[in-house]
Formats: structure tokens, sequence, C-alpha cells
């Protein structure tokens, strides 16, 4: 594998920080949205007023600045299945929300009668969202055979663990909005805060772009 420009790396930070930028800016514009009870996806919802800066400013470029990252990934920790299989598990996730800001859901994200758009977005998140919280999971196996990288061995399962159950939130509170939007940003802002970590740490290494 051709070893993937070191500049990528940063789309680990730049990715997740843009998103969160957009979604606090389209709160804001939509007075009555509650990130406590709303989930993300409901900023670009189908004749949402801030539909297309959700989508076009948040989900696709943020999603292809991850992806870049997660190549980043493959090409640093490409010796070991778990490596590979943690770094695919980000560009899956990059994939999916690409896919997600292409198809709105519709409005509330929940209709009773779901349009095409709304289901593939569903799809692209249940998808997404799990293999962004794997991916920690699976490249602190390889952490811990990395002088380097170990100290992030611990946070990276904890980081996992913690994700999963706040997705399992999620779909719990999903029916009554106790809490959806909340659970929703843990389930996604504690990977996305590793993701963040790991990307600088490979910015700062002499090895970056080499694999470990």
């Amino acid at each position: 594998m051709v070893a993937t420009p070191r500049a990528f790396s940063l789309g680990g930070i730049a990715g997740p920080a843009l998103f969160g930028l957009i979604v606090v800016i389209a709160a804001e514009r939509r007075p009555e949205y509650r990130h406590f009870s709303q989930l993300m996806s409901e900023l670009g919802e189908s004749g949402s007023p801030t539909g297309s800066l959700m989508n076009y400013v948040g989900f696709l470029p943020s999603a292809v600045l991850i992806f870049l990252a997660s190549l980043t990934l493959l090409a640093h920790f490409r010796r070991t299945r778990s490596g590979v299989l943690g770094s695919l598990c980000v560009s899956l996730f990059a994939v999916g929300m690409f896919s997600a800001g292409l198809f709105p859901c519709d409005v509330s994200c929940t209709p009773d009668a779901p349009s095409q758009a709304q289901r593939l977005h569903f799809a692209a998140g249940m998808v997404a969202d799990p293999a962004l919280a794997l991916a920690p999971l699976l490249l602190a196996y390889r952490f811990r055979q990395l002088e380097h990288w170990r100290s992030l061995s611990c946070y990276s399962v904890l980081t996992s663990a913690l994700s999963l159950c706040a997705l399992i939130a999620v779909g719990w509170s999903l029916p009554e909005r106790n809490g959806s939007g909340l659970f929703q940003r843990v389930a996604l802002g504690l990977p996305f805060l590793w993701l963040a970590l790991v990307s600088w740490r490979l910015w700062r290494s002499p090895e970056c772009g080499e694999a470990a």
C-alpha cells in the first residue's frame, strides 16, 4: 500500500470539529430545536430551514475528512488484522456519514410511513454508528503491541464500551425521545474525541505513514 500524505491524518481532527460546529450553528438557527431530546439528523431533515447547511456543510465534508484520516490509519496499522479492521471501521463510518448527508431523514426522523430517503438514511446510520464505536476496540489490540501506542489501549477499550452503551440507550429512548439527543452525542462524541487524539498522534509521529 502506498503511504498516504501525512496531512490526511488531520482529517480525523477537522472532520469531527467541523461536524460539531455545524450542529451548533444549525441548532442556533432553529430556536425550537432541543439538543437533549432531538437527533442531530433532524437538523438536516427534509424541509428543514437548516437542511442544506447540515447536510452539505456538515455531513458531507466531515465524512470526506474522516475518510482521509481512515486511510492514514490503514496505512499505519495495516500489518495486523485488528489494525486493518479498526481502520476500515472508520472508513465505513465515513461512507455511512456521507450517505446520511445525501439522503436526509423525514421530519422528526421517525415517521410512520418512511420515505425511501428516510430508509437509506436509517440504514446508513445503523451501519456507520456501530462501526465507529467498534473501531477503538479493534485498534486497542494493536495499540497494546506497540510501545508508542500502548498508553491509548485502555482508553480505546473504554471509549468503545461507553459508545456502544450510548448507542443502545439511543434506541431505547427514541420512542419517547427521553434523552435521545444526549445519548447520540455521547455515542458519537466519544469516538470522535478518540479519533482526534489518535490522528493528532499520527500527525506528530515521525513514523506517520509507515506500517506499524
